[in-house]
């Protein structure tokens, strides 16, 4: 599930902070996809961190 939510959120069709415009990741993956996300460079939106 957790594979599945990463994919959803790095295709822009969920995200992990609230009041966004997606539906969010359920609270029981949030975490683990949100690990994910960081390894990966992106933020809770799917989007890539740019260091400034």
């Amino acid at each position: 599930m957790v594979d599945m939510y990463l994919a959803l959120v790095m295709n822009h069709r969920r995200q992990i902070p609230a009041g966004g415009p997606l539906a969010q990741v359920p609270a029981m993956y949030s975490v683990a996809v949100m690990a994910d996300l960081t390894a990966l460079g992106l933020d809770g939106y799917g989007n890539l961190i740019v260091a400034e």
